[in-house]
Order: C-alpha cells, then sequence, then structure tokens
C-alpha cells in the first residue's frame, strides 16, 4: 500500500523534531561548559598555575600567539604560560562574541584584556578558539590570539650597513654582539649576536621582551624547567618576554649567527642558581 506523501512527512515530523530539540539542548550544555571553562582559565591565570593551564587544553593542543611558532603539547603550553606569568602578567578577562558548536567540536569568537600588577591594563586584543571535547570535559584544541596594538613604524632615513660594517662587542667568552640600529641601552634597537659552536649563554633574563631570528647555525632558546628544547634553525623567529629566564647555547658545528630586537632597552641579568 502506497501511503499519500502528506501522511509520511506528517509520522516523520516528530522524529525530526525531537532530534532538533536533542541538538539544541546540547547546544545549550556545550555553551554553559565552555562559559564554565573560561572561568576556569581566568582563576588559574590569576593562579599563576602553570600546570592548570596546560590541563584545560586537549591532549594535542596547540598554542597559536602572534609573532611565534605553534606551541604544541601540554609541557611546552605550560613553559609558555610560565614565561607569561614570569613577565608580570596576573590577569585576563575573557569575553565571548560568539559560539557555534557542532558535535563534539566548537569555535569562540572573542576578546580579551590582559592585567599586570594593580589590575594595570597590559594589553587588550581578540581570540579564536576551536574546542574540542575530550573525555565528556570541553578542552581547547586551538588557541588562536593577537593584540589590537598596531607594531611600531620604522622611523628615520633609509640607511643600509654590510657585515663588514658591523662592530663586534664580546659579552662573555664566545658570544659577542654587534648593534645595527638604534641605542641597545636606551630604547628601540636592532643588534647581530654570534656564538661560537658550543658556545652557551648561562640562565638570564632581561627587562624588557625582545625579538630574535636565526640567520646561521643551530640555537636552542629554553626557558627554565625546559628539558628538551627545540633546536632552532636558520629562518626561525622566537620570541623572549620579559623577565623570563633562559638560556642560550650555539648546536651547530659552525657558529651562530642570529638577528635580535626590541621597542625597549635591552639587558642581561645572570639568574643566581
Amino acid at each position: 500500500m502506497r501511503l499519500p506523501l502528506f501522511l509520511l512527512l506528517l509520522a516523520a515530523s516528530p522524529l525530526v523534531l525531537a532530534h532538533d530539540d536533542r541538538a539544541a539542548d546540547a547546544g545549550v550544555d556545550a555553551r554553559a561548559a565552555i562559559e564554565d571553562t573560561n572561568r576556569s582559565f581566568e582563576a588559574t591565570f590569576a593562579d599563576a598555575d602553570a600546570e592548570g593551564m596546560a590541563g584545560l587544553y586537549s591532549r594535542d593542543g596547540q598554542v597559536l600567539p602572534s609573532g611565534s611558532d605553534a606551541i604544541s603539547g601540554h609541557q611546552a603550553i605550560a613553559a609558555y604560560w610560565r614565561a607569561a606569568f614570569d613577565a608580570g602578567l596576573e590577569g585576563v578577562d575573557l569575553e565571548t562574541l560568539e559560539l557555534d558548536t557542532h558535535g563534539d567540536r566548537a569555535t569562540e569568537v572573542g576578546r580579551y584584556t590582559l592585567h599586570g600588577a594593580g589590575e594595570q591594563v597590559i594589553d587588550r586584543g581578540k581570540y579564536v578558539i576551536i574546542w574540542t571535547r575530550e573525555n565528556g570535559e570541553w578542552k581547547l584544541h586551538r588557541d588562536i590570539f593577537n593584540s589590537n596594538t598596531p607594531a611600531a613604524a620604522p622611523s628615520g632615513d633609509a640607511a643600509m650597513l654590510t657585515r663588514r660594517d658591523l662592530e663586534w662587542t664580546q659579552m662573555i667568552p664566545g658570544v659577542a654582539f654587534a648593534p645595527a640600529y638604534g641605542d641597545w641601552q636606551s630604547g628601540r634597537h636592532g643588534k647581530f649576536v654570534r656564538f661560537d659552536p658550543g658556545a652557551s649563554a648561562p640562565m638570564h633574563t632581561h627587562s624588557n621582551p625582545y625579538n630574535g631570528i636565526v640567520l646561521e647555525g643551530r640555537l636552542t632558546n629554553p626557558y627554565a624547567g625546559e628539558v628538551e628544547p627545540a633546536e632552532m634553525e636558520a629562518g626561525t623567529h622566537w620570541y623572549v618576554p620579559a623577565a623570563a629566564e633562559h638560556s642560550n647555547t650555539c648546536v651547530s658545528e659552525q657558529p651562530c649567527l642570529f638577528y635580535t630586537y626590541g621597542d625597549a632597552a635591552w639587558d642581561i641579568a645572570l639568574v643566581e642558581e
């Protein structure tokens, strides 16, 4: 017997409606769980708990900050947040602007405010998070964020500095630097740094952040507590936050040459063991 089409549609409609209701309920539950995790993120950040921060990410989670390579895995993520706390970050406020759920995945768009000591606003920016449900819990799977603060624009007349023009100053045995532009003792500047093969700078800190780019050789830049730092080859960019404890070693058979630059004075303070 062939039933009229409208009867078939009528019979199926309760099932469709039930499915839609369940999907809507699941979306509401996901939103509530993600909101709770965001509040946990803020509280864990305020406690400067680097290991706790790493635990909010999925097993193969990644932090994808602006101006940096991807930071993958709980150990590296914990080291990243530990360096941020050591640099003076004390709080973060998260505000969700959009949240779309689809099964065990969700995508969130929001904005953040970073605080230092005394609730001083350090930075404002935006973020996109891809969430995944892992063992029944919502975890940050991909954490992408960048600042609203525009990058400093270069200024001054056109100039060129050749390798022959560099004036090298020894810092410690096997390590030397040569200024490129600006005044490294007082403000915005760039400089070349050279390590002999096997040369190492012991654990130290800087008062201000800086960026670095490897030009020749292979270099490591482990932070305090980091056991197996990545080897950075030519073309690698890295960023060191202010007050972050780290060291450098040239691990290649050839000398290491890299370029560093920053918007504030550069100094170095050895960490007492």
